[in-house]
């Protein structure tokens, strides 16, 4: 199976819950994509690593041993490394430099060989893949139910809890204080589970 390019497509939007989405006319796909290009910004934020399969060039700090840190989790691959002077020349790893490197998912490198990472700020460029294979279906439906309720008009804020009662509609504002990012169960129970705290994030 391929691996996805968002958290969820226009045609899974169009079909989700009642279909609220459903005209092309009143939500075109650019409209989608892009409320979905947000949302997995938001959720990427929230999580600490990326829904999907991601691109990174991030500049890491050494620390004289042969591990180094990146900030995201879930790595799949690093294609390219780069060692940069205290005069700003970079000096790419070789092939077999690469091939050198142990990857541990959870967002770590570590040369096979024993050779250290130089020390010093921000001193290697690493390109890597980082993110989730598969979108889990708890964490697409959560996604589909920001992107529905952002896009279709109504008085009832995203954060609102809605339900009928006996034939009434009702809908009740939740504190965003208690879960932080939505304030919604629906949204916050699903990140809440799958959230990993980032290094200076609260």
């Amino acid at each position: 199976m391929p691996a996805p390019t968002a958290i969820f497509t226009a045609s899974e939007a169009r079909v989700f819950d009642k279909g609220q989405l459903a005209s092309v006319a009143d939500y075109p796909d650019a409209t989608i994509t892009a409320a979905e290009v947000d949302i997995r910004t938001e959720f990427t934020a929230v999580l600490g690593f990326y829904p999907i399969p991601t691109s990174t060039v991030e500049y890491a700090d050494g620390d004289g041993t042969p591990e180094l840190l990146l900030t995201y989790p879930e790595v799949t691959a690093v294609s390219a490394v780069s060692y940069i002077d205290t005069v700003g020349a970079a000096t790419a790893f070789t092939a077999a430099e690469l091939a050198d490197l142990i990857i541990y998912p959870q967002g770590k490198l570590r040369r096979r060989g024993g050779s250290a990472f130089t020390a010093g700020y921000r001193n290697y460029a690493v390109t890597y893949t980082s993110g989730l294979a598969t979108v889990p279906g708890d964490l697409k439906r959560a996604a589909l139910w920001v992107c529905e309720r952002r896009l279709v008009a109504s008085d009832v804020p995203v954060e609102a809890e809605t339900g009928n009662w006996e034939g009434i509609n009702w809908a009740a504002t939740v504190d965003p204080s208690r879960n932080r990012w939505y304030g919604n169960h629906r949204v916050d129970g699903v990140l809440a589970r799958y959230r990993r705290v980032l290094p200076g994030v609260a």
